[in-house]
């Protein structure tokens, strides 16, 4: 393992960590598609924990240092020829910078503005599954899961405090599904350039899953239809991964998902139609209101590709 070789150093100090997300979640618009990073979330159930010291998860090089939102910053490590990892919304301390040897242990500043901080693993060896790889970065085509690579005992103390009902702690953020709902999908005319900048996030659409209760079925909307969040489907609703150009107009009726708490109103907040009229190409409408809808097209339509 290569992050965290001491038992006592993960990057923040269990003590004052509320618990942990795992890889995909949601927050549109910002993160309309799964997240490819974990978070650790300090001072959001206790308000009064903030500014914590932040050490680094591993030995490596930073190679590049952004002002995320200042005074946070996004730092990428690089640990080896096929393996980085960043932190994000740490404010860092004089005297690192850009071409600094960090030992995994090291202070390197404190936590930001945030609830907490970001940490991404990106593996070169390993390249996840989607329907148009050119719409995103190395960080999410190569992202992969940082609690792994932990050693023990914090590997397993770190696990314990993941947020997430299922046995698969680690979590998930490539659903697509070739020639099915099922993934991420961008408004039309969305250049594939454009598709990782987070001023997109309003043109993506996602039908996934959740990240802290991965049996409840998700479509994270950016905003372009008329809602920004994450909304559960009606309890029968056809899975995602078997609506295809031959299914017709399905009809998902959409309630607040309730986020990371969990906590969302039951009442329905309209109607989704969708319709797959390619292998790649999706019409999609919202319907307001908790009235059932005829499964027919009204005027306020919506395109999305791959």
């Amino acid at each position: 393992a290569y992050l965290i070789p001491q038992e006592d150093s993960p990057e923040v100090d269990p003590a004052v960590l509320d618990f942990i997300l795992p890889l995909g979640n949601l927050n549109p618009p910002d993160h309309t598609l799964p997240s490819d990073h974990i978070y650790f979330y300090v001072g959001f159930l206790r308000p009064g924990v903030r500014n914590v010291p932040v050490v680094a998860p591993g030995d490596g090089t930073i190679t590049t240092i952004l002002r995320s939102s200042p005074p946070d910053t996004k730092i990428f490590v690089r640990v080896s020829a096929s393996h980085q990892y960043y932190l994000d919304h740490v404010v860092l301390d004089p005297g690192i910078q850009q071409g600094t040897r960090l030992t995994a242990g090291q202070p390197i500043g404190t936590s930001g503005s945030g609830f907490g901080v970001d940490l991404g693993v990106i593996n070169a060896s390993r390249t996840l599954s989607f329907a148009n790889p050119a719409r995103y970065p190395g960080d999410t085509l190569h992202a992969d899961a940082p609690l792994q690579y932990y050693a023990e005992p914090v590997r397993s103390q770190l696990y314990a405090m993941v947020r997430r009902d299922s046995d698969g702690r680690d979590g998930r953020i490539d659903y697509d599904v070739a020639g099915r709902l099922s993934g991420n999908w961008f408004l039309d005319g969305l250049p594939v350039s454009r598709s990782a900048d987070v001023s997109a996030g309003p043109a993506e659409l996602a039908f996934v899953f959740d990240n802290v209760r991965p049996s409840q079925a998700i479509v994270s909307s950016g905003g372009l239809l008329g809602l920004t969040g994450t909304y559960r489907i009606q309890a029968g609703a056809v899975p995602f991964a078997e609506v295809s150009p031959e299914s017709g107009v399905v009809a998902y009726r959409l309630s607040q998902s309730g986020g990371t708490l969990g906590i969302g109103s039951p009442a329905v907040l309209g109607t989704l139609l969708v319709q797959m009229t390619a292998s790649e190409r999706v019409r999609v409408e919202l319907v307001r209101g908790q009235a059932l809808v005829e499964p027919v097209f009204g005027g306020d339509v919506r395109t999305y590709v791959r």
